[in-house]
């Protein structure tokens, strides 16, 4: 996993909107299509900026319907992706991306 700085941070912050309590994606769905050309966040390595983001998305992406998951298909591979690293995952649910219902 590679390090980065300040721009990492930015990056995370611009597509995430906190508000008192509640953590939502922002309504632009920019993070889906940064993630349409990157395999992740800031390119093609995996940085803190993508441990920070799937720590920050995880519940709101494991609460999403199969529908919202498919609107967000370049989120969906990601988040797939992260969750496939044991030691990032650690002890937090497996996110259910199975999809072959949305077509039968």
């Amino acid at each position: 996993m590679v390090l980065c700085g300040i721009e990492c941070v930015q990056r995370i912050s611009q597509y995430l909107d906190v508000s008192p309590g509640k953590l939502y994606m922002s309504e632009n769905n920019e993070l889906n299509t940064i993630l349409k050309t990157n395999t992740y966040v800031t390119g093609t390595k995996k940085t803190i900026a993508d441990v920070s983001m799937y720590y920050s998305i995880h519940g709101l992406v494991n609460k999403m319907s199969p529908q919202e998951k498919a609107e967000h298909v370049h989120l969906s591979r990601w988040c797939d992706n992260m969750q496939q690293d044991e030691k990032l995952r650690q002890s937090m649910d497996s996110i259910n991306f199975n999809m072959m219902h949305l077509y039968l």
